[in-house]
């Protein structure tokens, strides 16, 4: 589903950002996964300072803004980890809309225009 969820909302369902999974099998079993995003290897503690002021726009926009995702080894891991692979169908719904199509709702039609106004 998070990975459909990519495809039609992909405000709400984010394969380039990080999150957190709480699982209960119905045998009563719970884990938890942490698969939030990360900061690169080479970010440092002063990467946002420049000539000793914050510079919150670095933090935001441009290269240094960006984390390394989480998201998609997240599933995958929660999927090895707790699902049966034979059953559980994980990418194909999603491959199926993004290959053949689907509404756009007016929704999501309204974020495309405004990202398009900001342009991103």
């Amino acid at each position: 589903m998070a990975f459909a969820l990519a495809v039609v909302e992909p405000a709400a369902g984010n394969i380039g950002g990080g999150g957190f999974m709480l699982v209960r099998l119905a045998n009563g079993a719970t884990t938890f996964f942490d698969y939030r995003e990360v900061a690169p290897g080479k970010a440092t503690r002063d990467m946002y300072i420049k000539d000793g002021s914050w510079m919150k726009r670095l933090s935001v926009i441009g290269y240094k803004s960006v984390a390394v995702p989480g998201t998609v080894a997240g599933l995958e891991t929660g999927a090895e980890d707790v699902w049966d692979d034979e059953t559980c169908g994980r990418e194909a719904p999603a491959i199926r809309l993004a290959e053949n199509g689907f509404a756009v709702s007016e929704k999501l039609e309204r974020e495309f225009r405004e990202e398009k106004k900001v342009g991103y």
